[in-house]
């Protein structure tokens, strides 16, 4: 059983706002990134693979107890499949109408991912990535972050330089130095 940790401040604010309003999605981060290319759907999920791999904080999961106890812990990196959407056929409208639903799509269970990225082809020439994450993993800022990775890593792969990239920095960290200060 992997080490569990007190939620930090800033993700206690986040879990009262979902425990009192569940089901609605209310700590989810969402966004398109519109790119002006098309991306081949196989090195994108290379690139939100390593991403995944090379950010801990991804592999956060949240257990509540039955008596309302609160506690993360890092779970294993296990490979992810990434969702591929075709909207050059239905068109503007209907990937509207996607985004619209999926970004405040609540998380089934605390208790896994607390992300989501899919690859959606908008035309021949323009592509999109998705990204749903819940707030108890991520900030805004972390979210733009979170879009420079998977470009950056989409073209180290597609030119074989993807082996020059080291781990980032571990939110485990923060917590450790946010106990040490309590």
């Amino acid at each position: 059983k992997p080490p569990e940790f007190p939620l930090t401040y800033p993700q206690q604010g986040v879990w009262y706002l979902e425990k009192i309003s569940p089901q609605k999605g209310i700590g989810n981060l969402a966004a398109t990134l519109r790119i002006n290319r098309p991306l081949d759907p196989l090195i994108m999920e290379q690139s939100v693979k390593l991403m995944l791999r090379r950010n801990e904080g991804f592999r956060i999961r949240i257990r509540e107890t039955e008596d309302g106890q609160t506690s993360q812990y890092f779970a294993p990196y296990h490979p992810y499949r990434l969702d591929y959407l075709d909207f050059s056929e239905s068109g503007e409208a209907a990937l509207f109408e996607w985004d619209r639903l999926e970004s405040t799509r609540p998380f089934a269970s605390f208790d896994e991912d607390l992300f989501y990225f899919a690859l959606l082809k908008l035309d021949d020439q323009r592509s999109a990535m998705f990204g749903r994450v819940h707030h108890l993993i991520a900030d805004a800022w972390s979210f733009v972050q979170l879009g420079n990775e998977l470009i950056a890593n989409y073209d180290l792969i597609a030119a074989g330089q993807a082996d020059l990239l080291t781990e980032n920095p571990s939110y485990r960290d923060y917590i450790l130095s946010e106990l040490q200060y309590l």
